[in-house]
């Protein structure tokens, strides 16, 4: 039985090379963060993961669990928004400038 999704993220990008980010940044190797996940999970789970081969919420959950951060996190780390909000906002600049600099002509 396939259980539903209790989290109200959209996906942005694959959780995979934020997978690999978060393992690398404690350093260690994918066995190491499969051994830490509770149950444990295999390391070819781990390597999966990283290369957005598929994954379950549980094994989210678990990987999630044993990085320290939310399964939301995987797909969109803190400070994202911030940054998309300010790319999103230099395109509106520069669209501005642009009207602007058609409007002189």
């Amino acid at each position: 039985m396939k259980r539903l999704s209790v989290y109200p993220y959209t996906v942005k990008k694959p959780p995979g090379m934020n997978i690999y980010r978060l393992r690398s940044a404690k350093g260690w190797p994918q066995r190491g963060l499969a051994e830490k996940c509770q149950p444990p999970l295999d390391h070819t789970t781990v390597r999966r993961l990283e290369q957005n081969k598929g994954y379950t919420q549980d094994s989210l959950e678990r990987v999630a669990k044993a990085l320290g951060v939310t399964v939301q996190e995987l797909f969109c780390p803190k400070g994202w928004q911030a940054s998309e909000r300010l790319r999103r906002l230099r395109g509106k600049v520069k669209f501005s400038v642009s009207l602007d600099e058609l409007r002189q002509d």
